[in-house]
């Protein structure tokens, strides 16, 4: 199913999240804070839904929580092995230690990125 989105107005943008939640119950939305994502799309300040409820496989950019701190990654499994990736060719790699604390929060279902500044407050 292809989901396609237009922000006309904050009313609009309030509309379509409710669609999607509407149609995936455990959705929720969540801004994104950091440039780690953006050779994905994803840039600081966007906004993304997430579903707790999809499974993660190889290649889904989810929300993980490593050591109790949330974090947008993609995720990809090299041998059976989960790795999270920054997708920003200017940050290190992301490596995870054998006994890390991490756990999948949710799937990214989809990003609303503004084109035109938007006010603060």
């Amino acid at each position: 199913m292809a989901l396609a989105l237009i922000c006309i107005s904050s009313m609009a943008t309030r509309h379509i999240l409710a669609e999607i939640a509407a149609s995936h119950g455990a959705a929720t939305g969540r801004k994104v804070d950091g440039n780690s994502m953006r050779d994905a799309g994803i840039f600081h300040g966007d906004l993304i839904v997430v579903d707790r409820s999809v499974r993660p496989v190889d290649g889904d950019i989810v929300v993980a929580t490593v050591h109790g701190e949330r974090s947008l990654k993609r995720l990809r499994m090299t041998g059976g092995r989960p790795r999270l990736m920054f997708e920003n060719s200017d940050m290190p790699l992301f490596d995870l230690p054998e006994i890390a604390e991490v756990e999948i929060w949710g799937v990214a279902l989809c990003n609303v990125h503004w084109l035109r500044p938007r006010k603060q407050g």
